[in-house]
């Protein structure tokens, strides 16, 4: 078994303990173990490419307190916005979000940190079709009022000729869907070599200071 063959099997093992467990405990041990594997893809340097936009809106979803977002979305807290999406998922063909999380000070959302996914077809070989998991973060930061998206590398990606695996149309979609669920419209995007730079050796120290503990 290939490495990105084992690496999908684990998403989808790990998806379907935590979607089929029963106890509470076990399924926040899990969610926390499937945390760890996203941070550990990420510190794979599995995004390579970083963009970043500003709101060009004046008010967000987000913008709206903490109480009045997790009304409109029918949820009794924030931890329930940050569960809600794994407990759903099934890796598919089209980008779904699967990881949240938020910064908040009382009533104030002050950072979303969101995890896109999707199902991607790696070969053109369609009697022997080798499959992999593509994965998008997306920090959204209220105060500044920007959003920054750390993408893949660009792949051979033969799902659909109309959406590769390129960081533009990457974005695009990404975009699609932060205005949709969050009300968040944005600027064109600028892909910044520095920005990764600066990412790329912070996530490296934070990686070996982990490794440390």
């Amino acid at each position: 078994m290939g490495k990105e063959t084992s690496r999908l099997s684990y998403f989808y093992k790990i998806v379907e303990k935590i979607n089929d467990c029963a106890s509470e405990s076990e399924q926040n041990a899990l969610i926390s173990e499937f945390d760890a594997f996203l941070l550990s893809e990420m510190y794979k340097k599995r995004c390579a490419n970083v963009a970043q936009s500003f709101i060009s809106v004046g008010k967000t979803l987000l913008d709206s307190g903490v109480k009045n977002f997790l009304n409109q979305k029918n949820l009794a807290s924030v931890e329930d916005f940050e569960n809600l999406n794994i407990f759903k998922f099934r890796p598919g063909l089209t980008l779904q979000e699967i990881s949240s999380s938020t910064e908040v000070d009382g009533d104030e959302i002050k950072k979303v940190h969101l995890v896109y996914a999707r199902k991607i077809i790696t070969t053109n070989n369609l009697k022997n079709q080798d499959w992999d998991i593509e994965y998008n973060w997306v920090d959204i930061d209220l105060n500044l009022k920007t959003v920054t998206f750390f993408l893949p590398s660009e792949s051979a990606n033969h799902n659909d000729e109309k959406f590769p695996s390129r960081p533009k149309f990457i974005t695009e979609e990404i975009k699609n869907i932060l205005s949709e669920n969050y009300g968040i419209g944005l600027s064109n995007e600028k892909y910044s070599t520095d920005l990764y730079k600066i990412y790329h050796r912070l996530t490296t120290q934070n990686e070996k200071s982990m490794q440390e503990v």
